[in-house]
């Protein structure tokens, strides 16, 4: 609980990407959102750009 409240909401991303993967396919983005405190919007952007930032280490 304590990570969740004192990491930002890239590194909560980034840990629900790492430790439960099959939610990204079956929960709806908003709900995923709302999980890691932020707007869909939001999350929108911080998947948006983890993919570029990826993209940019296999360039």
């Amino acid at each position: 609980m304590y990570y969740l409240i004192h990491s930002t909401p890239k590194d909560r991303y980034l840990h629900l990407l790492d430790n439960r993967p099959e939610l990204l396919d079956r929960v709806p983005q908003y709900q995923l959102a709302s999980f890691i405190g932020v707007k869909p919007e939001s999350l929108n952007r911080i998947r948006r750009r983890i993919c570029r930032e990826a993209m940019k280490v296999k360039a």
